[in-house]
């Protein structure tokens, strides 16, 4: 937790200085670090895990480089500088790769254990996604740093041939030989699907049919349409004119997964229609949280007036962020010659509405992000800002649709672990004035 209090109380540990740094600027005018420091400063101070020695010293060169900044504050460093104290003991990296066979109640599954690789990490995934294989085949355990998949001729093929480019120890040594046989059968037939007044597939493993049963076989034809191209597959000819209504939800389904929507020509109204008849909620909206022009503000009414209305209330959003309590706004102080003020009464009197009306607008999304802070399986939308809010971390609510509409821009200044929660989701949608992307990157509508 960040140390927000104007008391100063000393830090305790290089981490407490770090966490200053990071979220402090907004109380106290002139204290903010360089912005080429920041995003280093909110990523070491929001790290899930205790911070290796590397991190430390990183950390410790910017408490140092900041010194003089913390002194003008009243907050002394001196003696943490000197002699630098952590939250938490240094974690150790192990760089050890090996892979193996492991009993899991009963079942064989296979054990991949190697230090953070994003090429072998994208390998692995992709692993699962080129296969068509269910989520449930592949967990990661981020405390131990391990990979366990179900065992299948899939996993052992593609896994060990990992295993065997990058040099992995083979724990279990018949492993290979089980890949040498794997590979001696394998026949591969490219997967496809059809459109026959329903969906078909071809070529398709028997765990792909599973899941597709299980999982989608009971949707509507739009939102199975929409989920083909979470499993790679080109949506039949014949199935797009089907879809040949100029329909929100039908644009977005025979899209690809990033969508652009111009929001000067489609009203928010029809988008939220269109979410629902997909099915694409839980849907997080990353936004700045700051309110600086009186756009901004209305933005933000526009969305919770729309959500009220479509929803009956504003329990079905959700804010992991609290937005400042506004001031109420000065009256006009009139001299007693009247004939001295350049400003006709009228016009300071709407002027004084408007702030008034302003206010009020600003004091109830106030009140919002103070309330709406629970998240269960009826919250729709999940408003965020610089890092992930507890409730939905232990909701353990899988996220399906990142937004990006308030604020406009990219995904990028927000937290890593944001970041990665929106490269998972199964859909990204902008609606924006102005698309933030090209159109090789993703589908305008």
């Amino acid at each position: 937790m960040s140390l927000l209090s104007d008391n100063r109380i000393p830090p305790s540990t290089i981490n407490d200085c770090i966490d200053i740094l990071a979220y402090n600027d907004h109380l106290w005018e002139g204290f903010s670090p360089h912005q080429k420091d920041i995003m280093t400063v909110r990523s070491l101070s929001e790290s899930q895990y205790a911070w290796t020695e590397k991190q430390a010293k990183l950390a410790t060169s910017i408490v140092k480089r900041y010194k003089t900044l913390f002194q003008k504050f009243n907050i002394n460093v001196d003696g943490l500088c000197d002699n630098p104290v952590y939250r938490d003991p240094f974690r150790v990296i192990d760089y050890e790769k090996s892979i193996s066979i492991i009993d899991i109640d009963g079942e064989e599954h296979l054990r991949l254990k190697f230090p953070y690789d994003k090429k072998i990490i994208a390998l692995v995934k992709n692993c699962r996604n080129k296969n068509n294989l269910p989520d449930s085949y592949f967990e990661y355990d981020g405390d131990k740093k391990l990979w366990v998949a179900k065992m299948t001729e899939v996993t052992v093929y593609y896994l060990t041939l990992i295993a065997i480019r990058y040099d992995f120890k083979f724990v279990t040594p018949e492993l290979y030989d089980l890949f040498l046989e794997v590979k001696q059968e394998r026949f591969v037939k490219n997967p496809g699907v059809y459109f026959d007044n329903t969906l078909k597939f071809t070529n398709t493993s028997e765990s792909f049919n599973e899941y597709w049963k299980e999982n989608y076989s009971k949707k509507s034809l739009i939102q199975q349409t929409d989920a083909l191209k979470l499993f790679e597959f080109s949506i039949p000819k014949n199935l797009k004119s089907w879809y040949s209504d100029p329909i929100m939800s039908h644009k977005i389904a025979t899209s690809r997964r990033d969508v652009y929507i111009n929001k000067d020509k489609t009203r928010l109204q029809d988008l939220l229609v269109a979410m629902e008849d997909l099915d694409l909620f839980p849907c997080i909206v990353p936004v700045t949280g700051a309110i600086s022009e009186p756009h901004e503000l209305y933005e933000w009414k526009e969305w919770i007036d729309t959500i009220e209305q479509k929803y009956g209330n504003t329990k079905s959003m959700a804010f992991g962020f609290d937005v400042k309590q506004p001031t109420l706004p000065e009256q006009n102080k009139y001299s007693k010659n009247i004939d001295e003020v350049t400003m006709e009464l009228a016009d300071m009197e709407n002027e004084e509405q408007q702030a008034m009306v302003d206010y009020q607008i600003n004091y109830d999304l106030y009140l919002l992000t103070k309330t709406n802070k629970w998240i269960d399986e009826n919250t729709k939308f999940i408003f965020v800002r610089n890092r992930l809010p507890r409730t939905l971390i232990k909701s353990g609510i899988k996220i399906k649709t990142a937004l990006m509409s308030i604020g406009g821009g990219l995904w990028s200044p927000y937290g890593d672990l944001i970041n990665t929660m929106v490269e998972n989701c199964d859909k990204r949608m902008y609606y924006t004035s102005t698309s933030p992307i090209t159109e090789d990157e993703a589908d305008k509508i």
